[in-house]
């Protein structure tokens, strides 16, 4: 009974529900689904169904279908109750080009046998909007860690073909594997096959005259005295069982360490063949008989084959990776029926690529193959319709270029579709966010989208996010700027740092606390041991991105990742104020810079503090209201009323009662580093009458007064005035003022002796 999955269409941009591109949003798996109404005059540009690495709760699986308008926006999107918390390894296999199988299970670090579901869902048109719909699910009591669609009756329809965790016996030397086939619609089994010993890598195919496809999987012999006895290249027919053995391989290595063959449908057979790594070399075989074609002469790693056409016709293009470099060679079946080689290629390594980039990327690249059955490597139309190119790790062969020369790195990152965008051929990356350096180098992303053909899948991807670029670009360079790192001396106030790089670049962080008194390195490392170096007991080892705007192409711009060091402590430690990060940046392209290291230390300043002290306010009984604003993320409180609310912005509003006097408010404001500030506010309910000008005020009152003076004074007579009389007119002049006549002595008016006066 089909059920509609719980969704919601939306129409609203991603600038609207997120800050950042939806293609920045961690992905657990993609797959492109080509426009449900197709055009018949422009190419359109396809829908990408995507499986979030993240969900509303540890039981969902979200869902989305995304289609490009002037950025990537969710058309729709549903959670998928996959029934159980522990169920978090998922991925898709798509059955048909609308039908597809969500697989979640236990990852393979869980203990015990597991569980798992699987889940059936149609992409159908609705109103002309995309919807998701339910279709079937089948519950198994073991985990899954293989799983692909053939075709197993030769009918032109798919299912689903799984391979449960295998049953360890009782010695725990050697298990049982049981294969799981599925039918494609209703999901019930219809056939179990058991396989004595575990599987590694396979590929499904039509490997012989029979009709269906089957499974060519590298196996672990049977148990016999003494546990196991090696391994061996078993074709397995599924709509039967029956069984067949290839080769034998070396009994002295586990069955992990074979890279899974690829298949090859070469013009003019009846069946497929397959490219494999034997002990002799890489080679085609044909599982029904006959000598193996040789390609190469040592024992190396298939990456890609798909078709690749020329002058004469129809071919493929097988490409490997080994000791001494890149090859690349098209095949065909010649006049006579045998395999014809053709157009080969090679880098050889020590001659084009630099010692350490190449001992680097043919790790990674050998690693990606046996941890997910895939490569890095790409063979398809990336610039010109009908013009395949070939993409490797380290090396490019252009449509049209008979030679292989150096090219980008592709490390931890892997190119997924080519695609028409807003009028021109653009290609989109996968760039893996997951990293654990103590397991290995960081591995390139695996989702549905970028599988070889009969993909045998093992297990979910890394996550991952996804760029962007203009196809030409990756045929136009030859040497892909390597990215720069650069750490700062101090974190931010909350206890994060910027580390800046163009749009897209990814840095591969350590992060170790330091003690007080410890040093951190002051020498960087190779960039292989940059990567592949733990970060210790009380370390981190994580990934930031610099993000990209929504609508915009990787790489064109520059930015920062927010790197959060708060939580990074020393063990029984409340708080920590050193760390040594190590950081090596990796760009879309796969291309590794340089690792820096630096020792950071926390900030140790507290947030700015400011509250407005206004000239007027209520007074009480009245509430009044004072806005204030601190550093955002910051807590605020006040002495005797305890915390304050505090918006994302960092403001804040204090209200009380103010009395008509002075009165202090006395606050503090602490950041997540715990750096605290604090600051005091006098404040007078009513008017502050503090702020008037008082001397301004005392110094024209007293020139008023001044002034006020002298206006009384000018209107009253003068006191001082001489009175007329008959004898004077009441002025004085200078005949009019009295003589004194200079005397000798003896002549004064008494006598000298004191005697009488003489007249």
């Amino acid at each position: 009974m089909a059920a509609l999955l719980a969704g919601l269409a939306t129409t609203a941009t991603a600038a609207e529900t997120a800050p950042l591109s939806r293609l920045d949003t961690p992905m657990a798996d993609l797959v492109v689904l080509e426009p449900l109404i197709p055009s018949d005059t422009d190419p359109a540009t396809p829908m990408l169904l995507v499986l979030d690495s993240s969900a509303p709760a540890p039981n969902l699986a979200h869902l989305s279908i995304l289609e490009r308008t002037h950025e990537w926006i969710p058309a729709f999107g549903a959670d998928v109750d996959v029934e159980r918390d522990d169920l978090s390894a998922r991925w898709f296999v798509a059955l048909s080009a609308r039908h597809f199988a969500l697989i979640a299970t236990t990852p393979t670090d869980a203990p015990g046998t597991g569980h798992a579901v699987v889940i059936g869902f149609d992409v159908q048109d609705q109103a002309g909007s995309p919807t998701i719909v339910e279709t079937a699910r089948t519950r198994f009591d073991h985990a899954i860690e293989m799983a692909g669609a053939a075709d197993v009756d030769g009918f032109g329809t798919a299912e689903l073909v799984v391979g449960p965790r295998p049953v360890i016996d009782a010695s725990g030397a050697c298990g049982t594997t049981s294969l799981r086939v599925l039918d494609g619609v209703t999901l019930d089994v219809r056939r179990s096959i058991d396989l004595p010993g575990r599987l590694g890598g396979g590929v499904l195919g039509d490997w012989d005259e029979t009709p269906g496809d089957d499974l060519l999987v590298y196996a672990s012999l049977d148990c016999p005295p003494g546990g196991p006895g090696g391994v061996r290249l078993l074709a397995v027919r599924l709509r039967d069982g029956t069984r067949s053995t290839l080769s034998a391989a070396d009994t002295g290595l586990e069955v992990d360490v074979y890279p899974p063959p690829l298949r090859v449908h070469l013009e003019g057979m009846a069946h497929d063949h397959a490219v494999v790594s034997l002990a002799a070399g890489i080679a085609i075989v044909d599982a029904v008989g006959g000598d193996p074609v040789k390609l190469g002469m040592e024992s190396g790693t298939p990456l890609v084959a798909g078709p690749d056409p020329d002058a004469q016709g129809p071919a493929t293009r097988i490409a490997w990776i080994d000791g001494s470099g890149l090859h690349a060679e098209r095949v065909r079946v010649g006049p006579s029926g045998l395999i014809v080689r053709s157009a080969r290629t090679d880098v050889i390594a020590q001659d084009s690529i630099e010692v350490s980039r190449w001992h680097l990327l043919s790790r990674a690249t050998v690693e990606d193959v046996l941890a997910h059955g895939s490569s890095s490597a790409w063979l398809g139309d990336v610039v010109d319709e009908g013009c395949p190119d070939l993409i490797l790790p380290g090396a490019l062969l252009p449509c049209g270029s008979a030679d292989l020369r150096p090219g980008a790195g592709w490390l931890a990152t892997r190119p997924i579709a080519a695609m028409p965008i807003e009028g021109r051929r653009s290609l989109l990356i996968a760039a893996g966010l997951g990293w654990d350096p103590d397991m290995g180098l960081p591995a390139s992303p695996s989702p549905w989208a970028a599988g070889v053909a009969g993909w045998w899948r093992r297990g979910p991807s890394t996550p991952f996010a996804v760029s962007e670029v203009r196809a030409d670009n990756v045929t136009y360079f030859q040497d892909f700027p390597s990215p720069a790192a650069t750490i700062e001396k101090m974190t931010a106030a909350d206890g994060t740092t910027l580390l800046p790089g163009f749009t897209g670049t990814r840095l591969f962080v350590t992060v170790v606390p330091l003690a007080d008194e410890e040093s951190g390195p002051d020498v960087a490392p190779s960039r292989l041991e940059g990567l592949t170096a733990g970060a210790g007991p009380n370390g981190i080892a994580t990934v930031v991105r610099v993000p990209i705007p929504p609508g915009n192409e990787s790489g064109r711009d520059g930015s920062y990742a927010t790197l959060a060091l708060g939580d990074v402590r020393l063990a029984g430690a409340d708080r920590t104020t050193r760390w040594a990060i190590q950081a090596v940046p990796i760009n879309d392209w796969g291309e590794v810079g340089f690792p820096v290291v630096r020792t950071i230390m926390r900030d140790a300043v507290g947030p700015t503090l400011n509250m407005e002290e206004p000239f007027t306010s209520p007074v009480w009984p009245f509430q009044a209201r004072l806005p204030g604003r601190s550093e955002p993320g910051s807590s605020v409180s006040i002495d005797g009323g305890g915390e304050i609310p505090v918006d994302e912005r960092g403001r804040f509003t204090v209200v009380t009662h103010l009395a008509p006097w002075p009165q202090t408010i006395r606050l503090t404001a602490t950041d997540s580093s715990g750096n605290a500030s604090t600051a005091e506010f006098s404040i007078i309910g009513g008017v502050d009458y503090r702020r008037f000008p008082w001397a301004l005020i005392a110094a024209l009152a007293l020139l008023g007064v001044v002034a006020a003076r002298g206006l009384v004074t000018a209107g009253r007579t003068r006191s001082g005035a001489v009175e007329a009389t008959p004898w004077s007119t009441g002025t004085l002049d200078e005949g009019s003022m009295p003589e004194i006549e200079d005397l000798p002595p003896g002549s004064g008016l008494a006598p000298a002796d004191g005697g009488p006066r003489r007249d």
